[in-house]
């Protein structure tokens, strides 16, 4: 267990806290050459520590970047996913809750299942298909900008919806515009 230890005739001796016999010239040098080998050794060792975390660092860097340039395809993905799970679950709620209060007395549990296969799914799809867009959006404006703040959220949101409007209903929309912007008098 105390492999440093020696015994000599009963008392123990401490090797590394003994004196060295004087070296001479000789040995004096070999021992200086020794140290300097020692210390080129040591310098050697931490030039390659040194270049080995440099060779880390960039290769973190090149692992950064290439999460950077996936992460807008996996948040637009993400987002969609959730989007869609939390369409289904109101459009579930609220078609079942309005099936269930304007069907007939008799069949009322029956109707409000049948609302809710029917009607859940496509309110799912709006929720995914409009955060899709405002998620996609959103990316393209870091992208560009270098800055994701509130600004960037409202500007993605504005083109999602007006995306979404001219989809579903480009009559009414260009019908309501005029009413719908407000003027400001002049002075």
């Amino acid at each position: 267990m105390f492999h440093f230890l020696q015994q000599e005739g009963g008392r123990v001796i401490y090797p590394f806290l003994t004196a060295r016999p004087s070296l001479g010239a000789k040995e004096k040098r070999k021992d200086r050459s020794a140290n300097k080998s020692l210390k080129d050794d040591k310098a050697e060792y931490l030039r390659q520590r040194k270049r080995l975390y440099a060779d880390r660092a960039r290769q973190m860097a090149a692992i950064k970047e290439r999460i950077e340039q996936t992460r807008g395809l996996a948040l637009v993905l993400e987002s969609t996913g959730q989007s869609y799970l939390s369409g289904v679950a109101l459009g579930s709620l609220l078609h079942f809750g309005l099936a269930i209060t304007q069907a007939p007395i008799g069949s009322r549990f029956q109707s409000a299942l049948a609302a809710v296969r029917l009607n859940a799914p496509p309110m799912g799809g709006n929720f995914a298909a409009l955060s899709a867009l405002t998620s996609l959006f959103e990316v393209t404006l870091f992208q560009i900008r270098g800055k994701s703040d509130i600004r960037s959220a409202m500007i993605a949101g504005l083109a999602a919806g007006g995306i979404m409007s001219i989809r579903t209903a480009p009559c009414r929309m260009s019908r309501e515009m005029p009413s719908s912007v407000a003027v400001i008098p002049e002075r």
